[in-house]
């Protein structure tokens, strides 16, 4: 059993609607409510009277949605049974609530929609919610003999929202949900598609004026999922461009569950050397970036140029969960972007311990890093310095422009010579760089999720752009 905790929302409009119009095709039905009303208007509006008693509560509706492993059925009755129990443990006994069975989908599930305000106008607490839904889930498993869900539980997941197998991949599901991954990916694909001024696909597909003001409307609308969607263009032309936008590369549905099922083989491995190594192999690169004082992962497929930040994995294969299970690198191999991260540490720790240049390129030894003095492009009047990790097969030598732009030969003679800092001096809370001080080592990524911060330069930028290319979506769909 997995029980999903959907964000909260502000109103009950939408998601009544949504499960209203599946009872209306047959796929769904109402099992059970505590509400008073006996139409989907009335439902509305008395949950929404019940949420308006607290007037500071700003998301006042949430969805949970109760799903069994398929193959596995339970009655009505003892479905209704679950939900409530569910509730009752979760601590919304007395809020308001609709329990809907949806049959559209190859498991069984119920979706719980309810006010996060009570009849006595208090707020439901739903800190931890996550975490206390586990356990609960787990504690339902047991009373009502379901399957149980094991941690490692591997679970094949239809891609096609309506019926049609477009594609499927394994993945963790408690991990990574359905509705993440599947939700939006009719718009983000269309959007990708009119940024690339698509022109083609426009004129093959979108012919008629009512379907270019549809578009439009998805397009310049941040609450059409694919089930707006189709309600909005008809099952037929959705399933038809839905298709296209799939086989031209513009969707990007599959491609984290194929990383999903690379990085899951990759953990396997006994060591760190060998968990990149594999990915190596398995032509996934590996790049790093710190936030807030925090080294995190991207990873990216060269095959499809998609990288994806670890916090939009789960939490195994981010840096701190590989860092806590491996440990420090043997030496067989280390990818280059950690070759850069070590480099860099051992050159600024190595700054503030030195007293001359000889000192330094000494106490670089000590830590494993090998420093020589080179020329650039034979040139001997303007020396360089080269750095290279010692002790590993796949080692690269950086020049320190590479590292870092301030580690160049004339900067560490200079304070080698004048006790001038390139840098401030490393302390126990700045051992791991962050973007502010270390801007050339933050490494953008592109086709994940989130980024570093940005100057307010290129915010203006980015919304210069923005509008540029609203109007070339606009221009795209009238041609």
């Amino acid at each position: 059993m997995i029980a999903e905790i959907h964000p909260p929302s502000v109103g009950f409009y939408g998601k009544v609607v949504y499960s209203e119009r599946k009872c209306d095709r047959g796929v769904a039905m109402l099992l059970d409510k505590n509400l008073f009303s006996d139409s989907p208007t009335g439902y509305v509006n008395e949950l929404t009277d019940v949420a308006n008693l607290n007037a500071r509560v700003k998301n006042k509706c949430t969805e949970i949605s109760i799903n069994l492993k398929p193959g596995e059925t339970v009655s009505d009755e003892r479905f209704v049974k679950i939900g409530r129990k569910y509730l009752n443990e979760m601590g919304y006994f007395n809020n308001p609530y609709l329990m809907y069975k949806h049959t559209d989908k190859e498991h069984s599930h119920i979706h719980l929609i309810l006010s996060t305000v009570n009849y006595d106008g208090k707020w439901t607490n739903d800190s931890f919610s996550r975490e206390k839904s586990f356990k609960i889930s787990r504690n339902i498993e047991k009373e009502y003999g379901l399957n149980p869900l094991e941690q490692n539980q591997d679970q094949n997941i239809n891609l096609s929202t309506n019926g049609q197998n477009l594609d499927k991949y394994k993945c963790k599901h408690y991990s990574l949900s359905e509705k993440a991954m599947l939700s939006n990916s009719f718009r983000n694909g269309l959007k990708r598609a009119c940024d690339n001024k698509a022109k083609t696909f426009f004129a093959s597909y979108v012919t008629e004026d009512d379907d270019k003001a549809k578009i439009s409307k998805i397009l310049y609308s941040n609450t059409f999922n694919n089930n707006r969607c189709i309600d909005l263009l008809g099952e037929e032309k959705f399933n038809f461009i839905h298709n296209y936008l799939i086989q031209n590369g513009y969707c990007t549905i599959h491609i984290k569950g194929e990383l999903l099922k690379i990085l899951d083989n990759a953990l396997h491995q006994d060591t760190k050397d060998n968990y990149f190594e594999y990915l190596e192999n398995s032509n996934t690169e590996i790049s790093m970036f710190s936030k807030n004082n925090k080294t995190q992962y991207a990873y990216r497929i060269k095959d499809y140029d998609y990288t994806i930040k670890e916090n939009g994995l789960p939490k195994n294969f981010s840096y701190k969960a590989l860092s806590e299970k491996y440990g420090e690198f043997k030496g067989t191999f280390i990818p280059e972007a950690e070759q850069k991260h070590i480099i860099y540490n051992a050159i600024r720790a190595n700054l503030n311990e030195s007293k001359s240049l000889q000192d330094f390129v000494s106490n670089c030894r000590k830590s494993k890093v090998s420093c020589t003095i080179g020329a650039l492009d034979n040139d001997f009047s303007k020396p360089i310095l080269n750095f290279k990790i010692t002790g590993t097969k796949n080692a690269k030598t950086f020049t320190g422009e590479d590292i870092f732009k301030k580690f160049t030969f004339a900067n560490i003679n200079e304070q080698m010579t004048a006790k001038e800092p390139i840098i401030k001096p490393l302390t126990q809370e700045s051992y791991v760089h962050n973007y502010q001080q270390h801007p050339n080592y933050h490494i953008p990524v592109s086709g994940g999720t989130g980024g570093g911060e940005q100057a307010p330069d290129a915010i203006d930028l980015n919304r210069k752009k923005k509008k540029r290319k609203k109007q070339d979506i606009s221009e795209t769909i009238d041609t």
